[in-house]
């Protein structure tokens, strides 16, 4: 894949039971894009109603995670601090994502993330896909 452009979905319900598609999920240190960061990415692969892969990874956000942050998310900066960085893991994501369509629950936030992590690699944003 030569550019990181995906687009995601709320809930993902054009693609419920038909194609393979990746359900996206993120933990972050706050609720701002510009100055929080990612905790951690999961992804959930699935064709026809099955799961067919999974991935997860905790991420090293290089700042410290609130205690109020980490109380609600159950991740804590010692959970953190041996994680991989954030461009090793997207670098991985990438990879597993391909071309596949992106759903995910509160699609904007986890829009407004991604695409600030994959600006700091010099890759292409994500949009969100229209109903």
């Amino acid at each position: 894949m030569n550019s990181a452009f995906m687009k995601i979905d709320d809930a993902g319900k054009e693609h419920m039971g038909k194609e393979k598609y990746i359900d996206i999920s993120i933990e972050t240190t706050g609720l701002w894009y510009l100055t929080d960061k990612i905790t951690r990415i999961s992804l959930v692969m699935q064709e026809e109603d099955e799961i067919i892969n999974r991935f997860e990874s905790l991420v090293n956000p290089e700042i410290d995670i609130p205690d109020f942050v980490a109380e609600i998310t159950g991740i804590s900066n010692e959970m953190v601090a041996s994680a991989p960085c954030l461009k090793d893991v997207l670098l991985e994501v990438l990879e597993l994502i391909g071309d596949a369509p992106l759903v995910a629950h509160n699609a904007k936030f986890v829009q407004g993330f991604i695409n600030e992590a994959l600006k700091s690699i010099g890759q292409d944003g994500v949009r969100l896909r229209p109903h």
